[in-house]
């Protein structure tokens, strides 16, 4: 393992969690230009039909936007991927499989403290699983 995957910090899992919920907005923008548009100002000029009053085409709009998105969604994917292989890296190497399976399940398959707590232990309980987590991190609450 480099010196670098050694320094993986609560800062870094929170940056991948962010990463994640980032993609996955852009993908649900992404998808929302695959809808019909509607104009809601107009459907009382045009007798209460559902199109869009807007001159301009708004295929090609949306088309440019699509492809825009799919930029900014390779780019996240990329970065996503590459945290997603130095944080692999360090749980691998964490001795206590519970606390990995902790940041695994909080941190990579964003479950929250909660759930994670009924997972490992059955109970729900948000302060067990996250305390355990800021210990091995070094950084009690």
């Amino acid at each position: 393992m480099t010196e670098r995957e050694k320094q993986i910090t609560l800062d870094d899992l929170k940056r991948y969690r962010k990463l994640s919920d980032e993609y996955d907005v852009l993908m649900m923008m992404k998808q929302s230009l695959y809808e019909r548009v509607h104009s809601p100002q107009f459907d009382a000029v045009r007798g209460g039909k559902k199109t869009s009053g807007d001159v301009s085409d708004p295929t090609a709009k949306a088309v440019q936007m699509i492809a825009d998105l799919d930029e900014k969604l390779i780019e996240k994917n990329t970065e996503i991927i590459e945290m997603n292989q130095r944080i692999t890296r360090f749980i691998q190497e964490i001795p206590d499989p519970t606390i990995a399976k902790m940041i695994v399940l909080h941190y990579i398959q964003n479950m929250n403290w909660g759930k994670v707590c009924v997972r490992i232990y059955g109970y729900h309980n948000y302060h067990t699983c996250r305390k355990a987590v800021m210990r091995y991190f070094g950084k009690e609450d």
